[in-house]
Formats: structure tokens, C-alpha cells, sequence
């Protein structure tokens, strides 16, 4: 399993990316949803190198509908 994890590369998660996600946050709490900070970390960064997101989590269709440009991966 640990052969599995080390094959992805590692995102350094700096001030900045923090700081743009707070802005997301405040614009979808703006929208009347509460979610996750994590979740929306995950999207921030996901929309910042265009990596599709894996999900079951429904709070994540709710953010794409504020963030268009996030994608999220389907089969």
C-alpha cells in the first residue's frame, strides 16, 4: 500500500493557497452553504492544477456550481 501513495506527487500547500481558499469559502458561505474548509482546499487546489476530483461527497457539486471550472472526475 505505502508503494501506492508514493507514486503521487505531494502538493505544498503554502500562505497563498490558504489565503485563495478562504476566498472560495467566503463566496460560497455568501451562497447560504457551510462546507468543509478541507473540502474546499481540496477544490481550490484541484481548480489551481486542473486535477479532476474523485468524489461521492455531494459537497463538492454544491462548490462546482459556484465553481464551474472545478472538475470532478465521472466514469
Amino acid at each position: 500500500m505505502i508503494k501506492t501513495f508514493t507514486s503521487f506527487e505531494l502538493i505544498t500547500i503554502d500562505e497563498y493557497e490558504w489565503e485563495f481558499s478562504g476566498l472560495m469559502l467566503q463566496t460560497i458561505r455568501q451562497q447560504g452553504f457551510t462546507l468543509p474548509v478541507t473540502d474546499v482546499l481540496i477544490d481550490y487546489l484541484a481548480i489551481k492544477y486542473d486535477i479532476p476530483v474523485w468524489t461521492r461527497d455531494k459537497n463538492f457539486t454544491v462548490i462546482k456550481a459556484i465553481y464551474p471550472e472545478l472538475k470532478l472526475y465521472e466514469k
